[in-house]
């Protein structure tokens, strides 16, 4: 495995890091929405910056949406109280 993580393809962002975000992922089980927000948290500041930012929020509604049953409105409502978007 130590191999495949020291080869990167587009880039060098996740060399730049303590802890390679694919084994935090698979160490702590998580799904597929949940390890792609840790992914682009972990690059955002090297990589794609305001547009990983973007991303993190679309994952975490995704996970308000099916994990947490929020609806279409539920999630718009909460964004305009909270955030005003």
């Amino acid at each position: 495995m130590e191999e495949i993580l020291n080869k990167q393809v587009g880039g060098d962002h996740y060399s730049q890091v303590e802890i390679q975000p694919i084994m935090y992922i698979l160490s702590n089980k998580l799904d597929f929405c949940r390890g792609n927000i840790i992914k682009y948290v972990t690059r955002g500041k090297f990589k794609d910056k305001d547009k990983d930012i973007k991303k993190i929020i679309d994952y975490a509604v995704l996970i308000l949406k099916y994990d947490y049953k929020y609806t279409d409105e539920m999630v718009s409502e909460y964004l305009k109280q909270k955030y005003n978007i």
